[in-house]
């Protein structure tokens, strides 16, 4: 009873960290959803922002085919450029509606009850991971708290099965038997036939009790190779996290310097065009370098921010002690 006792307990426990393993998903999937609704926008304003360039490049383009200083073909070509452009805005713009909702479902609310969140990716702090992390901190992972417990539970049921072995039996009633009740024993009837034909029971049961030790030992060595498993996977988690906000960081880095270099060379263009230096193929180049250098610019601030979320699951819930 005792080991039922423990089994059940450790059971209990097992239960508890799943809840707790659906928290952290939860909090985890709230925080990816809101980056994502915030990316969105953001590459919605980016995508406004082309379009406007490349609708004042156009106007230009179109003065210059009026006094037959370029041709039809380049304003063709700038006019095709802005209808391109035009058609992103609104499928940028059914992305966000639909990452807003799914933000807005995750925090229980009506779709249309949660309002656009005011801020930038460039305002979420990104926490500074320390050097010299305890390895302790994945003892808070509600997996690998839940291979434990079903391990202590394996553990006590190997007990529920030994004690099978041995019958139970009580010897006496609860005030035990008089002599004047002594006969009664011989009886077909009696409790001492009862009890006798239980002990037989369990006796010649004796290999299928013992096959459910083995069992319930397997299952322990089953749970054992569980535990040693989520271990394994914690640590793999771990090390992505890491690898992918350290990697992540320097693309990030990277690609703000690609921003700035492509928007330089988009008004270089511009100009050098309307002095008759290039072509009108450099200004259009120039105009889609800059549109995928913001676009990429965002989606891996993006992807730095979930890398972080990662990381926090990874670690059973954030990187403090």
């Amino acid at each position: 009873t005792r080991s039922a006792i423990e089994q059940a307990e450790a059971a209990l426990r097992a239960s508890e960290f799943d809840r707790d393993t659906v928290a952290h998903t939860l909090t985890a999937g709230v925080a990816t959803a809101l980056f994502q609704v915030v990316a969105r926008a953001e590459r919605v304003e980016t995508a406004k922002r082309n379009l406007e360039i490349a609708r004042q490049t156009l106007d230009y383009a179109e003065k210059q085919e009026t006094f037959g200083k370029t041709s039809a073909l380049e304003a063709a070509q700038q006019r095709s450029n802005v209808a391109l452009i035009e058609a992103q805005v609104p499928a940028l713009e059914l992305q966000r509606r639909q990452a807003l909702d799914g933000l807005a479902i995750l925090a229980a609310l009506a779709p249309s009850a949660l309002a656009p969140p005011r801020t930038t990716l460039a305002d979420i702090p990104i926490p500074f991971v320390v050097p010299g992390l305890p390895s302790s901190l994945l003892l808070r992972r509600p997996d690998i708290r839940k291979a434990e417990a079903s391990l202590q539970a394996a553990n006590a049921n190997i007990g529920v099965a030994r004690a099978q072995i041995f019958p139970a039996v009580t010897l006496t009633a609860e005030r035990g038997y008089s002599s004047a009740r002594l006969a009664q024993l011989l009886e077909p009837a009696s409790l001492f036939w009862t009890l006798g034909a239980g002990i037989a029971v369990t006796l010649f049961d004796h290999d299928k009790t013992m096959g459910n030790v083995r069992l319930s030992e397997a299952k322990k060595l089953e749970l054992a190779e569980a535990y040693r498993g989520a271990i394994l996977a914690a640590l793999r988690d771990v090390e992505d996290g890491l690898a992918a906000v350290r990697l992540l960081a320097e693309q990030e880095s990277a690609q703000a310097i690609a921003v700035l270099a492509a928007r330089e060379a988009q008004r270089f263009a511009a100009v050098r065009y309307k002095e008759g230096a290039v072509d009108y193929l450099a200004v259009l180049e120039a105009q889609r370098t800059l549109l995928q250098a913001e676009d990429g610019s965002i989606q891996t601030r993006l992807a730095r921010l979930n890398a972080v979320v990662g990381l926090f699951k990874a670690l059973g819930g954030g990187i403090e002690p």
